[in-house]
């Protein structure tokens, strides 16, 4: 073999595995940052749970990513080392390598824009629940004055309770009515 065509065959599988080092450093970046996303995002936000599906996917398709990177430079490391510098040993992984690294990131932009339309901030959803709840006592408050105004005294011994008119067998002195209530 030609010491020129080995040199060159040496310096495409360096090339080809420098830029396969590069994709992997960026999935492993767009990886970080979909982790401090969802870090933000739980914490400020609630959301639907279907909007976590791109978001999974596209790590899912990362961290492929950086394992057919990995497995393509294996290959060719594996042969180089026999003497066989050979950018087709490693090809079809990097070719898998880069389209899931930019499915990924195409999902992961997904992610990105499908967050804002689908998310209420927790402050927001706080303050709509103090609002139910002031709504709730409110209405608590009106149906025990309603209450109240059924079960009206009359006199010491005739009672009104729910519209029914109640009265005691014996004197106005009589105290085993209000015993009874």
């Amino acid at each position: 073999m030609d010491p020129n065509n080995q040199e060159s065959q040496k310096t495409a599988v360096s090339m080809w595995s420098g830029l396969s080092s590069q994709l992997i450093t960026a999935a492993l970046a767009v990886i970080a940052v979909e982790g401090a996303l969802i870090t933000f995002v739980l914490d400020k936000y609630v959301s639907a749970h279907w909007v976590w599906i791109p978001t999974f996917i596209s790590v899912a398709l990362l961290i492929s990513s950086v394992w057919m990177g990995g497995k393509g430079i294996n290959a060719m490391a594996t042969k180089g080392s026999d003497g066989d510098w050979n950018i087709d040993h490693g090809a079809w992984d990097f070719q898998l390598q880069a389209l899931m690294c930019l499915l990924g990131l195409i999902f992961f932009g997904m992610a990105l824009l499908s967050l804002p339309l689908l998310a209420t901030k927790k402050e927001d959803a706080v303050e709509k629940n103090l609002i139910d709840i002031k709504q709730i006592l409110v209405n608590q408050q009106q149906m025990q004055t309603q209450i109240n105004s059924l079960e009206m005294k009359i006199d010491g011994n005739t009672t009104i309770a729910n519209g029914n008119t109640q009265s005691c067998c014996c004197s106005k002195s009589c105290t085993h009515y209000d015993q009874k209530k």
